[in-house]
């Protein structure tokens, strides 16, 4: 499931309608979808959330969108253990920037999308966006229950567990503090 939108702004800017949509879209939207279709997935089915690398916060600008990923990661945890008993997995992909027609942020000129993408083919280990594909690969292999950590379910697979793609931002980038608030 893959529903997001962030505005970046520095926290003295964000105003409450900026916060409202950005959770709306972000947790609220994913939280009720989950509800709603819950009944009709199938025992040993799953769910796999797009999360965000931003889910674990510190990048100036990005308060509020950190924040709503974080919650979709903390939400994945609990949807795993209450959808335990039906053996639904349900787990999260936080990838890093991927190539999408917007990457994820309202409002920006093309030349204010440009200048975002180059500096997230900076702040990326790869040197390079991620895609689509990309992010699908490596969530496939820890559906099976190949990811290094998070919770044993019956059967072998995992569930609540946040994989990190290969595609994740560099901590150690100088670049990092000049994301644009």
């Amino acid at each position: 499931m893959n529903a997001g939108v962030s505005e970046l702004q520095a926290f003295p800017e964000v105003d409450e309608d900026s916060f409202d949509r950005q959770f709306s879209i972000n947790v609220r939207g994913p939280f009720f979808s989950v509800q709603r279709l819950a009944p009709l997935i199938t025992d040993g089915g799953a769910i796999v959330f797009t999360s965000s690398v931003a889910d674990t916060g510190g990048v100036p600008g990005m308060l509020v969108y950190a924040a709503t990923k974080a919650a979709l990661v903390s939400m994945t945890s609990t949807f795993a253990a209450e959808l335990l008993p039906r053996r639904i997995r349900v787990n999260a992909v936080s990838p890093g920037f991927i190539a999408t027609p917007t990457m994820g942020v309202a409002g920006f000129s093309p030349e204010q999308r440009a200048e975002f993408e180059a500096l997230g083919d900076t702040l990326t280990p790869m040197g390079r966006h991620g895609s689509a594909q990309e992010v699908a690969g490596g969530a496939v292999p820890g559906l099976r229950g190949d990811l290094h950590h998070g919770r044993q379910t019956r059967g072998g697979r995992r569930a609540g567990s946040t994989l990190f793609t290969s595609t994740n931002l560099n901590p150690a980038s100088p670049h990092i503090r000049r994301m644009p608030p």
